[in-house]
C-alpha cells in the first residue's frame, strides 16, 4: 500500500478517527470521517423533534417582561410621591423658616422698646 495512493490516505485517516474517537471532540472525529468521503448518516428522528426549549423560553422572557413592567411602574410611582413629599416638606421648611424669622424679628423689636424704655 502506497502513501500517495487515496485508498491508503483514505484508510490511515478512518484509522486515526477510530483510534481518536475517545480522545477527540466529536467534530474534530466528524472532520476526519468527513476527509474520508465517508459521511455519518443522521439520525432523523433526534433532529426533528419540536424545538420545546423554545417555548419555554418565550415563556419565561414573557414573565420578565412582566416584572421588568411592574418595576418600572413602580420606580415611577415612587419618584413622583418622593417628589410630591420632598416639594411639601420645602414648603413648609421655608414657611417655619419665614415664621422662625417673623418671631425672631418680634423678639429683636421687643427687647430694642424694652431698651429703649428703660434709657
Amino acid at each position: 500500500m502506497t502513501t500517495g495512493s487515496r485508498v491508503a490516505q483514505t484508510a490511515m485517516l478512518t484509522h486515526a478517527a477510530k483510534l481518536g474517537e475517545g480522545f477527540l471532540f466529536r467534530g474534530e472525529a466528524v472532520l476526519l470521517l468527513s476527509l474520508t468521503g465517508e459521511v455519518p448518516t443522521w439520525d432523523w428522528k433526534k433532529l426533528n423533534r419540536p424545538a420545546t426549549f423554545k417555548k419555554n423560553f418565550k415563556v419565561r422572557s414573557f414573565k420578565i417582561e412582566e416584572v421588568l413592567a411592574k418595576l418600572l411602574k413602580m420606580f415611577t410611582t415612587n419618584l413622583e410621591d418622593a417628589t410630591t413629599a420632598q416639594a411639601t416638606l420645602e414648603n413648609v421648611w421655608l414657611i417655619s423658616a419665614e415664621e422662625a424669622l417673623e418671631q425672631y424679628g418680634k423678639r429683636k423689636r421687643n427687647v430694642q422698646g424694652r431698651n429703649q424704655r428703660r434709657d
